[in-house]
């Protein structure tokens, strides 16, 4: 597995990703959840929302960040 989030695949990034990292107390944890959505983000404006990426965001994201395929 790649060291860095920013080597991941935007798949592996939404599997490793902290959905919920804006909740956290921690500045370091916001921070790098921050970082990471903007990594995703990044991939998805290049990429596109695909129904296989819905599926896959869908799979580990909170009910309240569901997506529609």
């Amino acid at each position: 597995m790649p060291k860095y989030f920013h080597e991941l695949t935007l798949s592996k990034m939404i599997q490793h990703h902290d959905f919920t990292y804006e909740y956290s107390d921690d500045h370091r944890a916001w921070k790098n959840g921050r970082s990471e959505r903007a990594l995703i983000n990044e991939q998805l404006n290049k990429t596109g929302w695909t129904d296989e990426i819905v599926t896959q965001w869908n799979k580990y994201a909170p009910k309240n960040q569901l997506k529609e395929i």
